[in-house]
């Protein structure tokens, strides 16, 4: 069976995307060319595809290289197994990733591809470049871009005054944690770059590209460019959208630099699973927590409410559960902040139809707190 090119669903969803998107399967060998419009496919040696969600990638404009999605080595605390029907790969029992982007982003670390994770907010973009880079023994520098205010000292470094023996001010130059961490093999996270500044981005353009070099022009002293590592590759993530506030509008000459790598959400079976293993919540709690969270989440999807829970949410209503607080009380706290009354409005109704919360209120004196202490689901 010869697999087709596809097209994502919403090209507008993705609009900055570099050349022609396309879907990957297990062991596809894609072959791009100089003008991204000549693409082969290579019959894959098995007949399932990767997983029911595919890894939805974009190779760098200009770049003439064909890219081998291949069976790696077994990695320490990493195995492949599939959770309601998706194939995905387990890191540390704890981590599920879909085992396309898993091996695609793998692929890339191994090869020194600088590599931008785009999707929603909290899939879990900045977790999968770590979880991943540790499982092979990377060394690990991220560094928040939002938060580099002086892009020339978060990424050249600064310059301090400072007096000698003889009391005459000297200036003295620090290097920034980034020039010493792109001199050294492992993996540079750049967290939400999206919301870096236009300086920053000037000055990462000749660290992405072939040039593999930081200007150090503004030292005042040895100003000979900073090389990065032959063994040191990038990973940036990124959340494109106007609903993001405090984010740019990525430069394409910088994303000509990444290859473009989409991450999905993951399935709910998945979600129960990773749940499973970073809280110590009963099945019985977690199944129920799960159904509130779809719940809700179906009222969103159908434009009944403004508002959604994310997975990042769902952990916070699964920890205070773990805590000792009801169901009800984690949801309505969570809902309350990020949808107002509409917030509370709606966990309320979601509860009240379902089996066994129709008696759970949220407490506040101590007769009801007692109730709540014997219902509490």
């Amino acid at each position: 069976m010869w697999y087709k090119l596809l097209k994502p669903k919403s090209i507008e969803a993705i609009e900055f995307v570099v050349g022609l998107p396309t879907i990957v399967h297990r062991k596809i060998k894609i072959k791009i060319s100089d003008t991204m419009r000549k693409t082969t496919f290579a019959k894959p040696s098995v007949k399932r595809p990767l997983s029911t969600r595919k890894a939805i990638a974009h190779a760098p404009s200009g770049e003439a290289k064909a890219l081998s999605i291949v069976e790696s080595s077994p990695v320490t605390g990493v195995r492949q197994t599939q959770i309601g029907g998706s194939n995905v790969f387990v890191i540390d029992n704890k981590f599920v990733v879909y085992d396309g982007i898993y091996k695609i982003l793998e692929s890339n670390i191994r090869n020194g591809t600088n590599t931008l994770l785009i999707g929603h907010t909290s899939v879990g973009k900045t977790e999968l470049a770590f979880n991943i880079s540790k499982s092979l023994g990377k060394d690990i520098y991220i560094f928040d871009m939002g938060t580099m205010l002086d892009p020339v000292s978060g990424l050249v470094g600064i310059h301090t005054i400072h007096s000698n023996s003889d009391k005459v001010s000297e200036s003295k130059f620090i290097p920034s944690r980034f020039s010493e961490a792109i001199q050294k093999p492992g993996v540079i996270i750049l967290d939400e770059i999206t919301r870096a500044s236009l300086q920053a981005n000037n000055l990462l353009f000749p660290v992405l590209d072939f040039r593999r070099e930081l200007s150090m022009e503004y030292s005042f002293g040895d100003a000979k460019p900073i090389k990065v590592h032959p063994d040191c590759v990038f990973i940036a993530t990124a959340n494109i959208g106007s609903q993001y506030s405090g984010t740019n509008r990525m430069d394409r000459a910088l994303l000509d630099r990444f290859f473009l790598l989409e991450v999905p959400e993951l399935t709910m079976d998945c979600i129960k699973f990773v749940l499973e293993g970073q809280y110590s919540v009963s099945k019985a709690k977690l199944d129920k927590i799960c159904s509130i969270f779809e719940k809700i989440n179906e009222l969103h999807t159908t434009y009944s409410i403004n508002f959604h829970i994310t997975l990042r949410h769902l952990k916070q209503i699964v920890e205070k559960v773990q805590q000792g607080f009801s169901i009800y009380d984690a949801f309505y706290v969570i809902c309350q902040a990020i949808g107002g009354k509409e917030g509370i409005v709606a966990v309320q109704a979601v509860l009240n139809t379902s089996a066994g919360a129709s008696d759970v209120k949220l407490t506040y004196t101590k007769e009801e707190k007692a109730a709540s202490k014997a219902a509490k689901i």
